[in-house]
C-alpha cells in the first residue's frame, strides 16, 4: 500500500503538482476486485512546480501555516519560496515511519504545544530517533503495519538496518541527501522486500557482503568454514615467527626512543617560536580575510575594527590597501559631537554648514577644514540648516521652533524668527531679505530676514512634515498629516491649490525643475506626480512599504523615489511605469537623488552607505564607503562634481568617479 501511495504521488509530480499536505489522512484505502487500493486526496494545498509562492509556502501574513507540521518538510516549515517535490517525499518518509513506529518522528504533542517560531525550528532542526530506536523504548506504541503481538525488541531488530536507512534517507533534512523522487522510495521499498542491497545503505562492502548472505547461507557457511579451517593452520605455523621478530623488534625501538628523546629536547625552543609566529599570522591573515569580507558588503565599521586588530608589525600592502578603500571621502570635517544631522553646501561650495546632536551649528570652510564659527542657542540646533542664495546669510532651526539667522562673512547674528510653536520642519531663503519656513504647528510662515517680522503664512489641518521652494516661482509645496500637499505663493496673498488623493499622511514632497509639476510621497504606499497649476493627479506607482522620498530628475521625465521596504524605484514621470529598480543597499533606503547632468543617481540607506548607479541602466556605479553610522544627508553640490553627506561625527565630501567601480582584488 506504501508503495502504491509513492506512486500517486510520482503521477501528481509529473502532472506538475506538488502536494504539500501528505498525512495518513489524506490516503484514502479502498478495495477494488478483493485487493485493498490506496488512493490519494485532498490536493488543497497544492501548488504547480513551476508557480512562485506567493504566500511563501507555509504561512500568510497573519502566520498562519499551510500544511500538517506533523508531516512537513523543513524547507516547507522555514518559509523557502522554491519547495519542490522533494518536500512531498519528506512527508512520505513521515508516513512510512509512522506506519513502522505507531507514531511521526517528531512528537506530535510537543509540536502542537509550542509556540509558532519554536515549532517551525524544531521542524527544521530537530532530528528524530530511527525507527528502530523508537520501537526499542519500553514505551514503544504499537506500530500500524504490525498488528500481530510482537514483542517491540523483535519488531525493533526486524526494522533495523534497511529500513531505518530508507526512513532516515526519505526524512534528511538536507533535501539533496533525500530521493530525488517518490518513486525512487518506493524502488527502495522494493528492494528491501526482494532481499537486495538498497541505496539508502552506506555503500559499504561489508554492507553487500551481508546481503549477498542472507541470500545464500548455504554456501557462505561452507566458505566460512574452509577459510576459518585455513586461517587457523597459517597463525599457528607464524606464532614462533612473530614471537622472534617482536623479541628484535623490542630492543630496536627501545633505542629509537632514547634518541627521539634527544633530539625533542633540543627541538622543543625552536618548535615554539615558530608556533607562536604561526599563530600570529593566522590571526592576522584572518582579520585581513574578516576586513575584505567586510568591503564586499560596505560594512564599513566591522572592516575598520577589524584592520585595527591587526598588530602593526604585521601590517603589509594588503592591510594599507583595505585600510585606504575603507574611506574613499576626500575631505572629512569632522565635529566633537557623536553624531551631525544636517548639513549643506553654499551654491559657490566655499562654505559647509551643520549641525549635530550637541547642539551647535558650526560653519566651516570645506577647502581647508577650518570649522570657522560654532554658533549655539538657549535650546539645541539640531535640524534644518540653509544658505542665502549668494551665500552671505545662514540660518538653522531650533528645537523650540525658534530659527536663527547668521552673517557668514562678519560672523554674526542677525536675527531670531520666533513664532512656531513646533519643530521646524523646513526653512529657505526666498531671497536675501525673506525667509520661509514650515512646522509640525501646521503652520508655514513668510519672515522678514533682517529684522525677523512674520510677514504672511498658511496653514495645514495637521503637521507640515516637509516642504520644498521652488525659487524661480517663489512657490512653496508643503506635504502634512491631513493627507494633503498645498502650492503656496509666498510673496502674494492668493489662496493655496490643494493637492487631494493621499489616503495616510505626505511626508515628502518636491518640484520639478521647471515649477510645473510637484511629485509627492506618502504612507499610503504610493509616489504621485501632480499638475501645479491645476492640482490634478498626473501618474503615480506604488512602493512594497511605506513611501518616504521621492525626486523628479533634472529634465523631469523620471522619478526616484523609496519606501520602508525593498528598492528604491526609478519610474517614468508621465506613465507610472517602473523603470528598473536599485537593488544593492542591504538595509532600508532613506534617500535619493538624480545629479543636475541626469547620467547618475544617488541613494542613501541604513547600511552606512551612499551608493551612486548609472542613471540609464540602473547598474551600481560607485558605493562611498567612510561612515560607520547611517548618513541623514547625501546630495550633489552644487557644482556637480561633489557628493556632501552628513552621518557619525563626520560631514564627507567625495569626488564622484568618472567610471564604474570595479573590485581590485579577486
Amino acid at each position: 500500500l506504501f508503495m502504491q501511495v509513492c506512486h500517486a504521488v510520482q503521477h501528481a509530480h509529473a502532472k506538475g503538482v506538488i502536494h504539500r499536505d501528505i498525512k495518513p489522512g489524506n490516503v484514502l484505502v479502498s478495495t477494488q476486485d478483493g485487493r485493498p487500493h490506496a488512493k490519494v486526496i485532498d490536493f488543497g494545498i497544492a501548488k504547480a512546480t513551476e508557480a512562485k509562492l506567493t504566500e511563501r509556502t507555509l504561512f500568510t501574513e497573519f502566520h498562519q501555516l499551510l500544511g500538517t507540521p506533523e508531516y512537513m518538510s523543513p524547507e516547507q516549515a522555514g518559509g523557502a519560496p522554491d519547495v519542490d517535490t522533494r518536500s512531498d517525499v519528506y512527508s512520505l518518509g513521515t508516513l512510512l515511519y509512522e506506519l513502522l513506529t505507531g507514531v511521526t518522528p517528531l512528537d506530535s504533542k510537543t509540536l502542537r504545544s509550542a509556540a509558532y517560531d519554536e515549532m517551525r525550528r524544531i521542524i527544521r532542526e530537530v532530528d528524530p530517533p530511527r525507527p528502530s530506536t523508537r520501537l526499542s523504548h519500553p514505551a514503544a506504541p504499537k506500530p500500524a503495519s504490525s498488528p500481530s503481538q510482537r514483542p517491540p525488541d523483535r519488531l525493533a531488530s526486524r526494522v533495523s538496518g534497511d529500513l531505518d536507512w530508507i526512513v532516515m534517507k526519505a526524512i534528511d533534512k538536507d533535501r539533496s541527501r533525500r530521493y530525488q523522487t517518490a518513486s525512487a522510495l518506493a524502488d527502495d521499498v522494493q528492494r528491501h522486500l526482494s532481499g537486495e542491497p538498497v541505496v539508502a545503505a552506506p555503500p559499504s562492502v561489508v554492507y553487500r557482503v551481508r546481503k549477498f548472505a542472507r541470500r545464500h547461507r548455504a554456501a557462505v557457511a561452507g566458505a566460512a568454514a574452509v577459510a576459518c579451517t585455513l586461517v587457523l593452520g597459517i597463525v599457528g605455523t607464524s606464532l614462533g615467527l612473530v614471537a622472534a621478530t617482536n623479541s628484535r623488534r623490542d630492543s630496536q625501538a627501545h633505542a629509537a626512543r632514547a634518541e627521539a628523546e634527544s633530539r625533542r629536547a633540543g627541538d622543543a625552543e625552536a618548535a615554539a617560536i615558530r608556533a607562536k609566529d604561526q599563530a600570529e599570522y593566522d590571526a592576522y591573515i584572518a582579520n585581513i580575510e574578516s576586513a575584505y569580507g567586510a568591503l564586499q558588503f560596505n560594512d564599513t565599521t566591522r572592516l575598520l575594527a577589524r584592520l585595527q586588530a591587526c598588530p602593526p608589525e604585521r601590517r603589509n600592502w594588503e592591510w594599507r590597501y583595505l585600510h585606504a578603500a575603507s574611506d574613499t571621502s576626500e575631505i572629512a570635517l569632522t565635529h566633537p559631537a557623536r553624531a551631525v544631522v544636517s548639513t549643506v553646501i553654499s551654491r559657490d561650495g566655499s562654505r559647509v554648514l551643520s549641525s549635530c546632536n550637541d547642539g551647535r551649528a558650526r560653519l566651516w570652510n570645506p577647502a581647508t577644514g577650518v570649522e570657522l564659527a560654532a554658533w549655539s542657542g538657549p535650546t539645541r540646533f539640531r535640524g534644518v540648516v540653509a544658505f542665502s542664495p549668494d551665500g552671505s546669510r545662514a540660518l538653522a532651526a531650533a528645537e523650540d521652533g525658534q530659527v536663527w539667522v547668521w552673517d557668514t562673512v562678519q560672523l554674526r547674528e542677525v536675527t531670531v524668527l520666533k513664532g512656531h510653536s513646533a519643530v521646524v520642519t523646513f526653512a529657505a531663503f526666498v531671497d536675501e531679505d525673506r525667509i520661509v519656513s514650515t512646522s509640525d504647528d501646521a503652520t508655514a510662515r513668510l519672515w522678514d530676514a533682517r529684522d525677523g517680522r512674520e510677514l504672511r503664512r498658511t496653514s495645514h489641518e495637521g503637521p507640515i512634515h516637509r516642504a520644498d521652494l521652488h525659487l524661480a516661482s517663489a512657490r512653496l509645496a508643503t506635504a502634512s498629516r491631513d493627507r494633503t500637499v498645498h502650492l503656496w505663493n509666498v510673496l502674494t496673498a492668493d489662496e493655496p491649490t490643494i493637492l487631494r488623493g493621499h489616503t495616510d499622511s505626505v511626508v515628502f514632497v518636491r518640484w520639478s525643475s521647471d515649477g510645473t509639476r510637484v511629485v509627492s510621497a506618502s504612507y499610503d504606499s504610493t509616489s504621485r506626480v501632480w499638475d501645479a497649476a491645476i492640482g490634478d493627479e498626473l501618474s503615480r506607482i506604488t512602493h512594497e512599504g511605506r513611501a518616504t522620498f521621492a525626486r523628479f530628475s533634472t529634465d523631469g521625465t523620471r522619478v526616484v523615489s523609496g519606501a520602508t521596504s525593498g528598492p528604491a524605484l526609478v519610474w517614468d514621470a508621465r506613465s507610472g511605469k517602473q523603470l528598473f529598480r536599485l537593488s544593492g543597499h542591504t538595509n532600508t533606503v532613506i534617500g535619493g537623488a538624480f545629479s543636475a547632468d541626469d547620467r547618475l543617481i544617488l541613494t542613501r540607506a541604513r547600511d552606512n552607505t551612499v551608493r551612486l548607479w548609472d542613471a540609464a541602466t540602473g547598474d551600481e556605479w560607485s558605493c562611498l564607503r567612510g561612515h560607520v553610522e547611517t548618513p541623514w544627508v547625501a546630495e550633489f553640490t552644487p557644482n556637480g562634481r561633489q557628493v556632501i553627506t552628513c552621518g557619525d561625527s563626520t560631514v564627507r565630501l567625495w569626488a564622484i568617479p568618472q567610471s564604474r567601480e570595479h573590485n581590485i582584488i579577486p
